[in-house]
């Protein structure tokens, strides 16, 4: 399992950050990990971890890992989302 890093701390990509609102910036951060480190097998990683959670019964975790898997995706897609501009 990847390790995300946030200046001096680790924690696994498994744990489900706080309980209730996650941030966005948390979502692609993980996202962005999952690609850098999975490539093409992020999407199944992160659905992987989604079902765990739901299988857990931990519907708030299952709804991050959901998020994570639609940034993944984003990342990965060669098309831009309606509306996107390039900065």
């Amino acid at each position: 399992m990847p390790k995300l890093s946030r200046i001096g701390q680790s924690f696994s990509t498994s744990m489900v950050f706080v309980k209730g609102m996650t941030s966005d910036i948390d979502i692609w951060r993980s996202a962005s990990v999952l690609v850098k480190h999975h490539r093409q097998d992020a999407p199944i990683h992160a659905a992987m971890r989604a079902d765990a959670m739901l299988e857990k019964g931990d519907l708030d975790g299952y709804a991050v890992w959901k998020r994570i898997v639609k940034a993944v995706g984003e990342l990965l897609s060669k098309e831009r989302p309606d509306g996107a501009t390039v900065q």
